[in-house]
């Protein structure tokens, strides 16, 4: 798949969340949804990116809930955005339904790249030690 100057390009948005990554291509009226956690995402997004659809960028929108999510995410789509030829950024926030080809434009544009992961906050991996 590669992008292209297109009149109506089409996004791809992974929106981070705590029940999983939500798939979808926008700017849609009624943008389908897949819900996908990093295990199952190269296959959600394989069903929501049809053969030859051309890409005006990928978005990764939100903060994952767990780490490893969070660098599955931002490896995933640096991949595709690599693979692709699709510029690829990831926002804070959570890209809403109604996105409109320009917000989506400017958020690519404002967008951080190379992508890193979005922390919630500092890990929780072991119990901090305490003093004897």
């Amino acid at each position: 798949m590669k992008s292209a100057s297109v009149k109506d390009p089409r996004y791809l948005v992974l929106n981070a969340s705590e029940t999983g990554i939500e798939v979808s291509l926008m700017p849609s009226a009624d943008p389908q949804k897949t819900l996908a956690g990093r295990d199952d995402l190269i296959q959600a997004i394989a069903k929501t990116v049809a053969e030859g659809t051309r890409l005006g960028g990928i978005i990764v929108g939100g903060v994952a809930a767990r780490f490893s999510e969070s660098r599955s995410l931002a490896t995933v789509a640096s991949v595709l955005g690599y693979a692709w030829r699709a510029p690829a950024a990831s926002s804070p926030k959570v890209v809403p339904d109604g996105a409109s080809a320009a917000m989506l434009k400017k958020i690519l544009d404002r967008g951080r790249w190379p992508l890193a992961p979005a922390y919630s906050g500092p890990p929780h991996i072991t119990k901090p030690k305490t003093s004897r």
